[in-house]
C-alpha cells in the first residue's frame, strides 16, 4: 500500500471517529475541527544524498480535530480512555512517515523500496515538576516491518503570551525524549538483506537501537481561527543505526511548519 492510500485509509477511519464522538463532547469543551497547509523537510541520513539532494521535502492539505476525548493531526490519532488532573491514558495510532525509493540514489540501486508504516499502541502520560512526561509503545499493524517501538518524552512549556485561542497569542515548548525501535524496525529501514549485498554494500542485519531527540515547538494565533505552527527537532542516530552501508550521517533534523483554520 502506498503512502497516498495508507493517509487516505487512516483520515478515512479518523475523521469516522471524530463524527461519531462528536456526539458525545461535553458542553463546556466543544469540538474544533481544523484544515490547513503544512510544509516540512528533514536531512536524508541515507547514503548518496549530498548537497542539493540533501533535503527530504514535503506538504499538502492536513486535518486536525480537538476533542474531549479523540484527538487528530496529520500523523497521530488518539482516544483518552482515562484522565484526570494528573494522569492520562489513550489509543493512540500513528503514521510513520519514513524510509525511501531505490530511485533517489545511485547508491540506493540494487535495494528494495522501504514504506513508511502505520503504529497502534497507547500512550501514558502524566504532569510532574519537569513538565508532562509521556510514554507510548506502538506496534506495526501495516505489515512492512511488524516491529514495535516505545517513545519516552518529556515536554515543557517555555513561555505563554495572551490567553489561549486568542489572537496575537504565542506559546512556546520544549520538548526531549528517547525512541526505542525494535531490531525489526532497524533492520527494515536500514538493514541490507543477502540480495542487496553487493562488492561495495555489505549485508547488514539491524539491531534494536534507542535514539535520543531534542526540540521546540511555538504556536501563535494570527487571527482568533487560524493559528500558525512551527516546530524543529534534533535526532542523534545511535551505531545500530548509523553504521549501516546504506547510511552516511548520524543525525537528523527536521524543521515543520503548518497554517490551520479552526471551525
Amino acid at each position: 500500500m502506498n503512502s497516498t492510500k495508507t493517509k487516505t485509509l487512516m483520515l478515512s477511519a479518523a475523521i469516522g471517529l471524530s463524527l461519531m464522538s462528536a456526539n458525545t463532547q461535553a458542553d463546556e469543551q466543544p469540538n474544533r475541527f481544523g484544515i490547513g497547509l503544512f510544509a516540512d523537510n528533514s536531512l536524508s541520513i541515507y547514503d548518496g544524498h549530498a548537497d542539493d539532494n540533501e533535503l527530504k521535502m514535503s506538504g499538502g492539505i492536513n486535518f486536525q480535530y480537538r476533542g474531549e476525548k479523540f484527538n487528530l493531526d496529520e500523523n497521530t490519532a488518539s482516544y483518552k480512555l482515562f484522565d484526570n488532573d494528573k494522569y492520562n491514558i489513550e489509543i493512540i495510532g500513528a503514521f510513520e512517515d519514513r524510509g525511501y525509493q531505490a530511485s533517489e540514489s545511485k547508491k540506493l540501486l540494487g535495494m528494495d523500496n522501504r514504506s513508511n508504516s502505520v503504529g497502534l499502541g497507547g500512550r501514558l502520560s502524566t504532569k510532574t515538576n519537569l513538565g508532562t512526561v509521556s510514554l507510548a509503545a506502538t506496534g506495526d499493524v501495516s505489515n512492512k516491518h511488524k516491529g514495535k517501538e516505545v517513545d519516552l518524552k518529556v515536554s515543557q512549556g517555555l513561555f505563554r503570551k495572551g490567553p489561549k485561542g486568542e489572537p496575537r497569542s504565542l506559546s512556546v515548548a520544549l520538548q526531549a525524549g528517547v525512541k526505542w525501535q525494535s531490531d525489526d524496525v532497524i533492520d527494515y529501514y536500514y538493514g541490507v538483506k543477502s540480495s542487496e549485498a553487493t562488492a561495495t554494500r555489505t549485508a547488514y542485519s539491524g539491531q534494536d537501537a534507542i535514539t535520543p531527540y531534542v526540540g521546540v515547538t511555538a504556536r501563535t494565533n494570527l487571527m482568533e481561527r487560524v493559528t500558525f505552527d512551527v516546530g524543529m527537532i534534533y535526532k542523534h542516530y545511535p551505531d545500530e543505526i548509523s553504521k549501516s552501508p546504506i547510511v552516511d550521517k548520524d543525525h537528523d533534523l527536521e524543521l515543520k511548519t503548518g497554517l490551520t483554520y479552526w471551525f
